[in-house]
């Protein structure tokens, strides 16, 4: 019993070190995702999150995209003024400005492994070509900048109705995603063209 309690922790443990280097990653989430939301069904398994019961894992959520819980509300109480830090009077920095280039994702087609992952563009906007319904498998969306992007995982469905709709396409922790920009929703995606 404490062997396999144990080896549970352990793999809590080594699940979090594998998602540390993603927390900065994580901050810019979209429109409340979980980490159910986010990952498809099975990286979510492989990652052993399936294993935590819901209060762990709305604590990991908490965690990791900084949304307080009422346990961790309660936990921080304010300072008083002398247990306050000083602080010291330090320029703003000026904000960072993502690069946003049309050719988002040209490596997944032209399978190139010479070029690094900071040479690629972060994201892109663009808009669907046409109609749109939303994704329901294994969906395939056409911009009007001409690539065509293909919806990672087939368990992830969403129906929206609109013309045209304004998407920005981005790299996340776990690949690219495409997110509806009216609405805030978001699903994995893999380049195609």
């Amino acid at each position: 019993m404490l062997g396999s309690l144990l080896t549970g922790r352990l793999m809590l443990c080594g699940t979090l070190g594998l998602l540390a280097p993603f927390m900065a990653l994580a901050s810019d989430r979209e429109g409340g995702a979980t980490l159910q939301e986010r990952m498809d069904r099975a990286d979510f398994q492989a990652a052993g999150l399936h294993r935590l019961d819901p209060d762990e894992l709305a604590h990991l959520n908490a965690w990791l995209f900084g949304t307080p819980t009422a346990e961790t509300e309660e936990a921080e109480e304010p300072a008083t003024p002398s247990e306050q830090p000083a602080v010291a009077a330090v320029p703003a920095e000026e904000p960072t400005v993502s690069r946003e280039v049309p050719d988002l994702g040209a490596e997944q087609v032209r399978q190139r492994r010479s070029e690094t992952a900071r040479d690629e563009p972060e994201a892109l906007t663009s808009r669907i070509d046409g109609e749109f319904r939303g994704w329901s498998g294994n969906t395939a969306f056409r911009l009007q900048n001409g690539q065509i992007w293909q919806q990672r995982g087939t368990t992830s469905r969403y129906f929206y109705l609109a013309d045209s709709p304004e998407v920005r396409i981005h790299r996340g922790a776990f690949g690219y995603h495409l997110t509806v920009v009216e609405t805030g929703r978001s699903v994995p995606v893999q380049r195609i063209h």
